[in-house]
């Protein structure tokens, strides 16, 4: 692997000086490679070539990489890994390895310190053919086991949890790729791994950007910045450029991303950005996006991302416009709008969302009120005062509440509604209590100290009961002197 350090870092350079490491992790200037590598069948025999990756990507941050046999060396990087490739029959294709079991370790020794990464790729066979999958797949790599087994050792393992959504990079099962970056990054800090991003070796730049987006470290914000603003539309790294500042989830790239939307015409690419300007929760993006979610002439795909996209930001701004598409089956939007509209803390949200509670669509009305639980605090007035005005809302809103009140902010509105005439207001507001536990205690004796109305005070007393398993009546006196000799 040739070294190759691009134009682009010329002007960059000022950018990476003193993008730092951990302090207490000593340097070194020369690195030992060992690798120990075995596959069971079909993939005995393969040999990634994680010493060659390794050896480039420590190369970026000034380390020489000695012989196997030498004797006089710094560090010592030890990559150990077994596994296997996975496959199945597909109607189109034939018989292809599209899943991988792998684990092992990755560490490096230096001066007394042993970093050690564990390595764990688990992916059963896809159900659907690589022929049959997105754009970005190249289906011939499952041809052969070598190379789908060393696809997964550079990438991540797993990347859907058990409720169907995608984790944060750092909790991925993650391959020996994103585990040398991860190392490289506590010695030496961003810079190489900017250096790397920007690589003609495709699987280094791959893992670089896997390190940085598991890392998140703020310091790589203003370099990825400058390398999308300076990259021309069709450059191949614009995509994992405007990915990373999405990762990130920094609002310094609110600026660049808002510029290059403008400006790009690609579909794809657009999407990815407004992606982007969501997961950075761009408040001066909210406008240009309420603008295109307007235009007529956008896909219904494009509408979706960008709801979600509001919802992620967060601005009240965008509650009426993503309620325009509660009523719009197409494209799944009803559910989109209801997700994104729970993600917008506000009362205004929560009044829009409440009537669907009761939607004669089960699963819309389930969304509405996972969105209403999600939404904690400000949610609760807004549902005490709509069910006053309509008591078929009770069973919903039960719903919500036995899914237990996690929100502190909410307590207040609780002990609120213990005074309230409307019983059922009051035997909702003792649930969401209890469910909130222990940070209850503290307001609900200082409630019985104040407090007069007797019907309240009993519900307050039954609260405390049920959270601490302890009796001392009304008499706030007790409970006071109780929780002072036990609240540490």
């Amino acid at each position: 692997m040739k070294k190759f350090i691009p134009f682009i870092f010329i002007f960059l350079l000022p950018l990476l000086e003193g993008l730092g490491s951990e302090e207490n992790l000593p340097k070194f200037k020369t690195l030992k490679i060992q690798v120990f590598q075995s596959y069971e069948e079909p993939s005995q025999g393969v040999n990634i070539p994680f010493k060659e990756v390794a050896s480039r990507l420590f190369s970026l941050a000034g380390v020489t990489v000695v012989p196997e046999d030498s004797k006089n060396y710094d560090a010592l990087l030890t990559i150990k890994v077994e596994g296997k490739a996975l496959g199945r029959n597909y109607i189109k294709g034939g018989y292809l390895y599209t899943g991988a079991k792998m684990k092992g370790e990755v560490s490096l020794e230096v001066g007394g310190k042993l970093v050690r990464e564990q390595v764990k790729i688990n992916v059963e066979p896809w159900e659907i053919s690589p022929y049959e999958a997105t754009e970005w797949v190249d289906p011939e790599i499952y041809k052969d086991p070598g190379r789908a087994l060393a696809s997964y050792a550079f990438g991540y393992g797993e990347s859907i949890t058990e409720e169907g959504a995608e984790p944060p990079p750092e909790m991925r099962e993650a391959g020996v790729g994103i585990k040398l970056a991860k190392i490289c990054y506590r010695f030496f800090g961003v810079k190489p791994l900017l250096l790397a991003l920007t690589d003609k070796d495709q699987t280094l730049s791959m893992i670089a950007g896997m390190g940085i987006a598991s890392v998140k470290d703020p310091e790589a914000v203003l370099p990825i910045c400058e390398m999308l603003k300076s990259r021309g539309k069709e450059d191949k790294l614009r995509p994992a450029l405007i990915w990373l500042l999405g990762e990130l989830g920094d609002t310094r790239a609110e600026d660049v991303l808002m510029e290059a939307l403008k400006k790009e015409q690609n579909q794809s690419l657009k999407n990815s950005i407004i992606i982007a300007l969501g997961q950075v929760k761009s408040r001066k993006a909210v406008e240009q996006l309420l603008s295109l979610l307007n235009d007529k002439r956008a896909p219904l795909e494009c509408k979706q991302i960008i709801i979600e996209s509001l919802g992620n930001i967060g601005d009240e701004r965008a509650i009426e416009e993503i309620a325009k598409y509660l009523h719009i089956v197409e494209g799944g939007l009803r559910f989109t709008a209801i997700k994104a509209l729970g993600k917008i803390r506000s009362p205004r949200s929560a009044e829009v969302l409440i009537p669907y509670i009761n939607d004669k669509d089960i699963n819309i009305a389930y969304e509405a009120k996972q969105a209403l639980w999600k939404m904690g605090a400000e949610a609760i007035p807004v549902l005490f005062r709509e069910l006053k005005k309509n008591k078929e809302l009770s069973e919903g809103i039960a719903e919500i509440f036995d899914k237990g009140i996690k929100d502190i902010k909410a307590i207040p509105y609780l002990l609120s509604a213990l005074k309230d005439e409307d019983r059922m207001l009051r035997e909702f507001a003792l649930t969401g209590l209890v469910s909130i536990g222990r940070p209850s205690i503290e307001p609900l004796i200082s409630f019985l100290e104040k407090e007069k109305d007797q019907t309240a005070l009993r519900y307050a007393a039954s609260a405390l009961r049920a959270i601490t398993k302890q009796d001392f009546g009304l008499d706030p006196a007790q409970w006071r002197q109780w929780w002072d000799e036990n609240k540490k």
